[in-house]
């Protein structure tokens, strides 16, 4: 590698780096929201099955109060479930009202909800500040590169590098240098 050649070079391998921390970065993001979004569904779950069993529970109960007062099980059972059938037909009509937006909301929250998280945080604001540190970087290289490969320094490169070695041109190409370091003042 040529002196000549090390700035972009230097740029290439610190754009390959950030590229790389950026890529980590949406891998701790994902990995944030997969695992919230998992862990609040699951207990949503939860919640339901615990519901689904205490209705259960009240409703047996419930057949067997009936059942003893109009001394009847079977009507008792018949009476429980016409109230079941009763609220699934009120749910089922006011399903767009009661759920659609509620739902809506709940799930925008787990997915897009920024709260405060624990596992990875630290690891993800660390990430971030090396990225911008690698971009800061990247920056002050480019803006040197763009001083660097002017067209008068890259005919002056690739004179020296097709014909320095011939006597008569090292004074064509000190005479360039030299025009090379008073353009820079």
């Amino acid at each position: 590698m040529s002196d000549f050649s090390r700035p972009a070079e230097d740029i290439l391998k610190d754009a390959k780096e950030y590229v790389d921390l950026r890529a980590d970065g949406l891998k701790l993001q994902a990995a944030r929201g997969l695992t919230d979004s998992v862990s609040k569904i699951l207990s949503l779950i939860l919640i339901i099955v615990v519901l689904f069993a205490f209705v259960l529970v009240i409703s047996f109960a419930l057949v067997l109060l009936l059942g003893e007062w109009i001394k009847s099980y079977a009507l008792a059972a018949f009476i429980v479930a016409g109230v079941h059938l009763l609220v699934l037909v009120v749910l089922f009509l006011l399903k767009d009202k009661l759920f659609h937006g509620s739902f809506s909301k709940m799930f925008m929250k787990i997915f897009f909800q920024d709260e405060d998280r624990s596992f990875d945080e630290k690891a993800l604001e660390e990430n971030q500040k090396a990225c911008l540190k690698k971009e800061e970087l990247l920056k002050r290289k480019v803006s040197k590169a763009k001083e660097i490969y002017t067209p008068a320094n890259l005919v002056s490169e690739g004179i020296h590098r097709t014909v320095g070695s011939v006597p008569f041109y090292g004074g064509v190409l000190t005479l360039l240098s030299a025009l090379r370091k008073f353009k820079k003042r």
